[in-house]
């Protein structure tokens, strides 16, 4: 049922559309072309908002056991992706210096295409990050007032809410002692797919519960939080919850003791129903428990080892985007087993792109780190500064993840679309706040301005 596999390049866009025709019923195919038919509707008609929401969904039921519908949902993202990229036209205002450093690697990995061992797939990754890019830039340039930036992050707590009753559904099968020390995927086959797209919802919810809204729609998160909490921890995948807990530090520490003690009571409730969940099966509780406190890196530093030895054997040219994919790994003491990938997204990155499109990636990170920390400690407004806690939990969240794993050298995963998304939306946050000028060397040079403008006081 729940497995951890790896994904390599089985899922391009030729292997998927093939699952789409041949594992989905015809009503069901109608029904997807139909949508699909709304999906470009909605990004000719401009509603960034409503696609990011379907973009989101489209992580949720990418895991799932049904091929037909998994498939389905790698078709809905990259069409979702695509129309996004198309509202780019509307954008009015520029998203930021680590926005164009992130474009900058996409270059740099464009440029050794010519050196992969794939070159079909390389070609489709680039494209991929290209669109990704422009999607970021087209749903930053919706957010142009708080109001606008709360709208689109409640777009994630609707999508994560989803996320949770997918996973809570096979949660009695712990209680009724159907799992049997495994990994935990809810109605999915991949463990650690389930796991890090629900990384990245926690923060979300966290956020939604420490909001100055009714006390219902907080009760809400504070529920939403709290599975989401259950579901990861259960699922035995240490990146994934650790992830997201660490995407939740900004809003708890950076604000003022009220709101540490809020987000603190939202984790503990979490934390508290796991343990009363797991109770029901010490099988379960106990091998969770040598999962998160036993089992190390689980081969990692092997195969870290030998990915920063493929990039050593040449560090500046690179594979091309996707080449990472390739570089297959005998890992284990008596290299029992296999692995593609580096399982570092900074080691793929470099394998990629070479140094000079390692360095303009860490550069990306680099400024939107600093640029959201600004925001979460000196924003002109409460409101500024907890958007500005948020995306620099969300930022953190997706760093944690691509420690471990290939992370943003997937062209279209979860935590690709993320980062960039992230990046894009604290450089508008940062120009709208006006923390930061917005123009060229002015970022460096001029000082920080904490006057509020209209637009961020409404």
């Amino acid at each position: 049922m729940n497995t951890t596999g790896t994904t390599s390049m089985g899922g391009d866009f030729f292997t998927r559309l093939s699952q789409l025709f041949s594992h989905t019923d015809p009503v069901l195919l109608v029904t997807a072309l139909l949508c699909a038919s709304a999906i470009v509707l909605m990004g000719v008609s401009g509603g960034r908002r409503w696609l990011l929401l379907l973009l989101l969904l489209s992580f949720v039921f990418a895991g799932v056991a049904w091929t037909g519908v998994a498939a389905a949902a790698t078709m809905m993202r990259w069409l979702t992706l695509a129309m996004l990229a198309v509202n780019v036209l509307r954008v009015q205002s520029f998203p930021g210096w680590a926005w164009a450093c992130f474009c900058g690697y996409v270059v740099a990995g464009i440029l050794f295409v010519g050196f992969s061992e794939a070159l079909v797939f390389s070609i489709q990754a680039s494209v991929v990050l290209i669109i990704v890019a422009l999607a970021a830039a087209a749903l930053a340039g919706y957010v142009t007032a708080v109001d606008k930036a709360s709208r689109i992050f409640t777009m994630f707590i609707i999508a994560g809410a989803v996320w949770a009753a997918l996973g809570l559904s096979g949660i009695t099968s712990i209680m009724e002692f159907r799992l049997w020390a495994e990994r935990y995927a809810g109605v999915g086959e991949n463990a650690a797919i389930f796991s890090h797209t629900g990384a990245i919802f926690l923060p979300f919810a966290v956020w939604g519960a420490m909001r100055p809204w009714s006390w219902n729609r907080r009760a809400l998160c504070t529920v939403l939080a709290a599975a989401i909490l259950l579901c990861l921890v259960v699922s035995a995948q240490r990146a994934g919850a650790l992830a997201g807990i660490i995407g939740c530090l900004p809003l708890l520490f950076l604000r003022n003791y009220r709101a540490t003690l809020a987000g603190g009571a939202v984790l503990s409730v979490g934390l508290a129903v796991t343990y009363l969940v797991l109770s029901f099966s010490p099988q379960q509780l106990e091998y969770i428990t040598r999962r998160y406190t036993e089992d190390g890196l689980n081969s990692r530093d092997i195969v870290w080892a030998n990915a920063l030895r493929a990039c050593l054997q040449n560090p500046l040219i690179g594979a091309g985007h996707g080449g990472s994919e390739t570089m297959v790994q005998l890992s284990g003491d008596e290299a029992a087993y296999t692995r593609h990938g580096a399982h570092n997204g900074f080691l793929a990155a470099w394998y990629n792109t070479g140094i000079f499109g390692l360095l303009l990636v860490v550069g990306a990170v680099a400024i939107a780190v600093w640029q959201a920390f600004r925001i979460a400690r000196h924003g002109a407004s409460d409101e500024i500064r907890q958007i500005g806690c948020l995306l620099l939990g969300a930022l953190l969240c997706v760093l944690a993840l691509s420690m471990v794993t290939d992370g943003f050298a997937r062209p279209s995963g979860s935590t690709t679309v993320m980062l960039v998304l992230v990046i894009a939306l604290i450089g508008q946050v940062a120009t709208m706040s006006q923390q930061l000028p917005a123009a060229g060397l002015q970022y460096w040079l001029v000082p920080v301005s904490y006057r509020p403008s209209a637009a961020t006081t409404t």
